[in-house]
């Protein structure tokens, strides 16, 4: 795998515009793609790339972030007309950091792979205050060689970043939603390369034991407005 130099991000809504610019400011080169220009055009006065389509986006990028949304979102900016898979060269890594099932990214990773590509599982936690702040918190999967190459751009937005076995990386999400919340206190040295799920998943409770969000609406997606997630008999759904 080639070195990181130019980072795509797909959406630059909430959370996708001040990633992108955490990761300009870290040195990288970033390109961005959102079907809405004014946050094109925020993007790009942050000195961020535009591109045309996530084609575009894919055909000059090192890595691809995407934050566009549940399943349906990341099939079409992937697999539909002008997505990721058309203008994707062998050995692209792409950071799935949207809200979708854990099944679904295992599905996503085996699919990917038929193709070429590596897909690593990248939840974002802690909301868009934090994504302001730079101090997200992840819990990826993925294959730990990519993983590796990626966590010094991760680090650009991420205070806390755990590697877990694939799909538990949204698993481990949905155990911090279902202990009360998105945790919004930065832990400071909390994401070391070797950590575990139960290091993770005791990460997740310290950050989230008597805490309440006050950050409004789970981030669930990234172009425009963001969307709510809701508690609905045991499962999350859009609000």
């Amino acid at each position: 795998m080639k070195a990181i130099e130019t980072v795509g991000i797909l959406g630059l809504g909430k959370m996708g515009g001040p990633i992108a610019g955490h990761v300009l400011a870290r040195g990288f080169k970033v390109i961005g793609y959102d079907p809405v220009a004014r946050l094109r055009e925020q993007a790009a006065a942050q000195g961020v790339r535009g591109a045309a389509s996530a084609r575009e986006l894919a055909r000059s990028s090192d890595l691809v972030i995407v934050v566009v949304g549940f399943d349906s979102e990341v099939e079409e900016v992937i697999f539909g007309r002008d997505g990721v898979l058309e203008g994707a060269g062998p050995g692209l890594v792409v950071a799935l950091g949207s809200t979708v099932a854990p099944r679904y990214s295992k599905r996503l990773a085996s699919r990917l792979a038929e193709k070429g590509l590596v897909l690593l599982d990248i939840p974002l936690a802690r909301g868009e205050a934090a994504a302001s702040s730079g101090k997200l918190l992840i819990y990826g999967a993925g294959d730990a060689d990519a993983f590796e190459l990626c966590r010094p751009v991760f680090g650009a937005f991420a205070s806390d970043i755990f590697h877990l076995e694939l799909g538990h990386g949204h698993t481990g999400r949905e155990e911090r939603h279902a202990l009360g919340g998105e945790g919004h206190e930065h832990r400071p040295g909390g994401g070391g390369s070797g950590a575990t799920q139960p290091a993770a998943r005791r990460h997740g409770q310290r950050d989230d034991q008597g805490l309440e969000d006050p950050h409004g609406p789970r981030h669930a997606g990234d172009s425009g407005a963001p969307l709510g997630l809701r508690r609905s008999g045991g499962r999350f759904a859009r609000s």
